[in-house]
């Protein structure tokens, strides 16, 4: 008979395995439309990169607000945060926070992905 103790840490590898296995995720090649300026497109590959590492890796506690994480969206959580800068808020993520790991529990991120996604979320609560 399974006690609440397996249970609980049979699910915990399930969840880790299914994070681990969506940070592998590789991206898909995106080309600009033709006309676009080279600033459109690497702003919106920016954006892009931003949103595939949220959705890989911050999503998880981001969207529910797990630990106190501040919602994506929520523009009064991150009122407060985003008056401190993007820089600001890169570090943070680059270094952890309070019960966010360093690089959200994902080490292979560079800063560069870092601060796409910081962008990304940023954009989504103005």
């Amino acid at each position: 008979m399974y006690n609440r103790s397996r249970i609980t840490a049979g699910l915990t590898i399930l969840l880790l395995l299914l994070f681990v296995a969506g940070c592998n995720q590789k991206e898909e090649s995106q080309q600009p439309a033709s006309g676009s300026s080279s600033k459109q497109a690497a702003s919106s590959s920016e954006n892009q990169k931003g949103k595939e590492v949220y959705d890989n890796v911050c999503h998880s506690c981001h969207s529910t607000g797990v630990a106190g994480a501040p919602k994506l969206g929520d523009q009064a959580a991150w009122k407060g945060r985003i008056a401190k800068g993007v820089d600001a808020l890169v570090q943070s993520a680059l270094n952890g926070k309070g019960k966010m790991p360093p690089k959200g529990g994902n080490r292979t991120l560079t800063e560069t992905d870092i601060r796409a996604a910081v962008k990304y979320i940023v954009d989504q609560a103005r």
